[in-house]
């Protein structure tokens, strides 16, 4: 155990190390394999309650809020999680009492890792202003909890292990059909037909600004993907649009500028990519136009 202990700890000291630095301002670290970097921003002061003004109240206002959403299994992001389903169905929450009751009530010779895991978590959910995503730390205890908990449960009644067999065997087809049916591109931290796009664009001539529309979340990222830019090109031309803020908005890179407002020009360089069935009154005699799945690409002739 002393051993597990010391490899944990060894482990998580860049992450230590990482917190320590951007908390206290001090310098990065560089070492030969790695750096451990000083941020612009703490995203986790944003989020977390230890930085708050009020820390009791707003503390205990995210331990509730987070124990409801364990226990309901749905935060209203619905690419977190589908409601009605949840992280790991919801009728499996009986089962995971049991197996928490179980591990805490044995007495063991041993340090069990996963416990350890799951207390530190469980504080964790004091601090942290709830969603399933910033609550995921605790979600591998849990499903190990759920585990153990059918077990205790088969190991009482043998006829349940085929009634919860078929139970979850049921309620994985619901999911997957409800999860293969939804639109998630319609969410803004989403979005597909972007590919092709980037694709066809990419092997045109002539061309000298891509105008991408800023529709979507970080549309850069995808850009960035699929064009496969040199990340030397990237860093030399990139300009941002808030600098010391906690996120990023790039207003341009290389060849592609993102914008919220377009005005077309008559110039042949330039390509314009703009949502399908956009109405841009153009004289299509002096413009080419080709539709993707979600978007259409415009083009000056020459």
């Amino acid at each position: 155990s002393i051993i597990s202990l010391a490899i944990i700890t060894i482990v998580s000291m860049p992450i230590i190390l990482f917190v320590l630095i951007n908390t206290f301002n001090l310098p990065e670290i560089h070492l030969p394999f790695f750096t451990i970097p000083r941020m612009i921003q703490n995203r986790y002061e944003n989020v977390t309650t230890l930085f708050s003004g009020n820390v009791v109240i707003n503390s205990l206002k995210n331990f509730i809020k987070s124990i409801t959403m364990l226990i309901i299994q749905y935060d209203g992001l619905e690419w977190n999680a589908i409601k009605g389903y949840g992280i790991i169905y919801v009728f499996s929450i009986p089962f995971t009492i049991i197996g928490i009751v179980n591990e805490f009530t044995r007495r063991r010779k041993y340090c069990n890792i996963l416990n350890i895991w799951f207390i530190v978590a469980f504080f964790m959910l004091f601090i942290c202003e709830a969603n399933i995503n910033r609550c995921n730390i605790i979600i591998i205890p849990i499903i190990y909890y759920t585990i153990i908990g059918i077990s205790k449960v088969i190991d009482k009644v043998n006829i349940a292990k085929w009634i919860i067999l078929i139970t979850y065997i049921m309620y994985f087809i619901m999911f997957e059909h409800e999860y293969f049916k939804r639109e998630w591109s319609k969410y803004y931290t989403f979005s597909n037909g972007i590919e092709e796009v980037i694709y066809y664009v990419e092997g045109l001539d002539e061309v000298e600004k891509i105008y991408f529309p800023y529709s979507i979340k970080e549309p850069y990222i995808y850009a960035l993907f699929y064009s496969q830019t040199n990340p030397y090109i990237y860093v030399e031309t990139v300009q941002k649009k808030n600098e010391k803020g906690t996120f990023e908005n790039i207003i341009s890179f290389g060849k592609y500028e993102f914008y919220k407002n377009l005005n077309l020009e008559e110039n042949h360089n330039n390509i314009y990519i703009v949502e399908l069935d956009s109405d841009w009154n153009i004289d299509e005699e002096r413009w080419d136009k080709i539709d993707f799945q979600k978007y259409t690409v415009l083009r000056f002739r020459k």
